[in-house]
């Protein structure tokens, strides 16, 4: 054993950031304005409905007894955010901050399979620079899955081939496994890369002709246990729902068409089934008869022209090495196709953006070498200044990142507002809005004022600071209230009715003008008030914080059997052990970061 195997972890750390290969400082360096753009997302964005849909439903996720949640068939996300409300308080920035902190790690993971790929420190500081100031991804900061279910699939696919490249290590196919697994208990797509991988690990071993097929099929056995093990929870929720209920979730219920269970969900937007001919022939009415294939390209250049462009000339260049080629195609078109043809949104695309980064990476890694006069760090400064004006633009993959959303703002007023104060919304504000800002406050839809003061009759009440929230434009989110002219007039009189009381506390406004108006007054409120308020806190089938004094929760179940109670017992161990893993897995990668530099 030499003396730099010998040297800590530390030692060796710090032997990498200060010799002559500044490798790992430029990547750090890198990082570390990743997370600043990521930070900056995080607090300004704009929230969208599926933002606002599943930030209320990772309050107190871990505690509740869920092992999934209703529309996802997976959980990992909201316990890991959970964890994160615990210590940063219900607040914007920590309902994105695993997208913020999984985004971050990404640009490492990146760095190391791209080494994998190419073997070659500059084309995977290339790699690591297009994702940590790519528009797409800065832009993907948001209360959603998507960003961490890609950093666990990016890593897996790492060690994926490092096993293949160290004679198919069966610690390495285990690990890729274990982080492959985390990313379909994070968001189930990524089961669409595991034939992809499947097909090149047999393609692979015939090609070099390492193991005989029984032999293989045992090492790609044993990836797909280590994979199904975090299936569990979700399998485990579902056999059990059934058989206490006989309904399932909602992906479930539209997987295998289980009637009873589409009854409840009919209400929410998804797909039934795959529109191949919409994909590939297009589809009259839909994004002006484009297929759908052609139009997620599109979606994917608006949100990151660069690494489309330059992925598409890479791909071309990387012909000669058939193998890397083949591997990104045989990741990228199995979940292009499936999402393409049912699951219609530009955040689910984010793993295409990802794949092409590495052909991207290659191409200009070949352009300085091969134009002397163009060198990569003048490229790499106008890629960087690109990104920071691309992601103040207005386009499909969401807002400004400069630009504080109004809901935010109104975030952080809150803080104003003492947390035994009522809360009273104008119902023209979105209910998802209205949720998700005042998830930690006693809040009342203004709706539900009339039972409000009908239950002050014969009561004596205590002097209570009560704060209404105007929306100030007429519709808050909606976009249907012009339709409703009764409702609209209804909600102006209760907005002339807290004016003539109340005094003005703040005009909340965005690009579009004013948004919110604040007000506060003081009542005599019944005790009973307060919880009132909080009774109607009922938000997309769950109670808000899964508090079952305010309702029951509709897909609780009792494990009856032994069998039954010892299954649902181990579907909560994986549970804890994937928040625990998905922790240990940035350890891991910072381990294997600073052996390969």
């Amino acid at each position: 054993m030499n003396m730099a195997e010998n040297k800590s972890l530390t030692d060796r750390f710090v032997d990498s950031l200060f010799s002559k290969d500044k490798t790992l400082l430029y990547l750090i360096i890198l990082a570390v304005l990743g997370l600043v753009l990521r930070i900056i997302a995080a607090i300004n964005l704009g929230v969208f409905a599926d933002d606002m849909h599943f930030a209320p439903g990772a309050i107190n996720f871990l505690s509740s007894g869920k092992l999934e949640y209703w529309d996802q068939s997976a959980g990992l996300w909201f316990a890991v955010t959970d964890i994160f409300y615990k210590i940063l308080g219900a607040t914007q920035l920590a309902s994105r901050f695993s997208a913020v902190l999984f985004g971050t790690m990404l640009i490492f993971a990146v760095f190391l399979l791209a080494k994998e790929f190419f073997k070659d420190n500059k084309t995977a500081l290339i790699a690591s620079l297009l994702v940590a100031v790519s528009p797409f991804h800065i832009k993907s900061m948001m209360a959603e899955m998507d960003v961490m279910a890609m950093f666990f699939s990016v890593f897996s696919f790492y060690f994926f081939i490092k096993a293949i490249n160290k004679n198919y290590e069966k610690k390495l196919l285990v690990l890729s496994g274990i982080l492959l697994g985390l990313a379909v208990y994070t968001k189930v797509y990524p089961l669409l890369f595991i034939p992809g991988m499947l097909i090149f690990f047999f393609y692979k071993n015939y090609k070099e002709n390492k193991f005989p097929v029984n032999k293989a099929l045992k090492l790609a056995f044993l990836f797909l246990i280590v994979i199904f093990v975090f299936c569990l929870p979700a399998l485990t929720h579902n056999y059990l729902l059934y058989k206490s209920k006989g309904i399932v979730d909602d992906k479930f219920a539209r997987f295998f068409g289980i009637e009873k269970s589409k009854e409840i969900y009919s209400w929410a937007a998804g797909s039934d089934k795959l529109d191949l001919s919409a994909f590939f022939f297009g589809k009259r009415g839909a994004y002006n008869g484009w297929p759908l294939s052609l139009q997620v390209l599109r979606w994917v250049f608006n949100a990151d022209p660069i690494i489309f462009i330059l992925g598409v000339v890479g791909a071309l260049l990387l012909w000669k090495r058939k193998e890397l080629l083949l591997l990104l195609l045989l990741l990228l078109l199995p979940p292009y196709i499936y999402l393409g043809s049912a699951v219609w949104l530009i955040k689910h695309f984010l793993f295409m953006s990802i794949l092409m980064t590495f052909p991207a990476a290659f191409a200009l890694n070949l352009i300085s070498n091969k134009i002397r006069f163009v060198r990569l760090r003048y490229i790499a400064l106008a890629i960087i200044l690109f990104s920071v004006i691309y992601i103040g633009y207005l386009n499909e993959a969401n807002f400004s990142v400069y630009e504080k959303s109004a809901v935010s703002k109104l975030m952080d007023y809150k803080q104003n507002i003492d947390t035994d104060s009522l809360v009273v919304v104008d119902s023209r504000v979105y209910r998802g809005q209205m949720t998700w800002a005042f998830s930690d406050r006693h809040y009342l839809e203004a709706s539900y004022l009339n039972q409000l003061f009908a239950m002050q009759q014969n009561k004596t009440g205590v002097s209570t600071n009560v704060y209404f929230i105007e929306c100030t434009q007429d519709d808050c989110g909606w976009g249907t209230v012009y339709n409703q002219p009764e409702f609209n007039a209804s909600m102006e009189d209760v907005v002339s009715y807290f004016k003539n009381i109340s005094m003005k506390q703040a005009t909340i406004s965005e690009k579009t003008g004013e948004y919110f108006t604040v007000y506060k007054t003081t009542l005599n409120l019944a005790p009973e008030a307060l919880a009132l308020a909080d009774s109607t806190h009922n938000w997309w089938l769950y109670p808000l914080g899964y508090n079952r004094q305010i309702s029951a929760i509709f897909d609780d179940y009792s494990p009856k059997s032994f069998f039954d109670v010892l299954l649902n017992n181990f579907a909560r161990f994986i549970l804890y052990f994937s928040v625990f893993s998905a922790f240990a897995s940035i350890l891991i990668l910072v381990y294997y970061l600073i052996n390969s530099t």
